[in-house]
């Protein structure tokens, strides 16, 4: 994730002691994936908007979360605020999501968390 993070938000997160990506890295980085998903033809469960939802946006780009507490995070910020929960939106759409961005733009190790 230290990887995926720095190029999605243009701050080091992997030799930073404590990275410290503001605002604007924040949204930087939650366009970046969401504009991935508006152009991509893979079909991903999930909305270009769900992305820019607060707590998704701070555990991709402002938290140094792992992976597992990343997704977590995803999970329960749709639970609380989508009609439809995880029903049609899973935090593993925003798991093939991460990968499938690290992979078309080169992020290295971003496996290893």
């Amino acid at each position: 994730m230290p990887e995926l993070r720095t190029h999605l938000t243009d701050t080091d997160w992997v030799d930073a002691d404590h990275p410290d990506a503001g605002y604007g890295e924040w949204l930087q980085a939650a366009s970046s994936l969401a504009d991935n998903i508006a152009e991509t033809e893979t079909p991903y469960a999930i909305e270009p908007n769900d992305i820019h939802r607060n707590r998704v946006t701070h555990a991709i780009a402002r938290y140094p979360l792992t992976a597992v507490d990343l997704l977590a995070q995803v999970e329960q910020c749709f639970i609380d605020t989508r009609d439809d929960g995880v029903e049609n939106t899973t935090p593993e759409a925003i798991r093939q999501l991460l990968f499938d961005y690290a992979d078309e733009h080169s992020v290295s190790s971003y496996a290893d968390d």
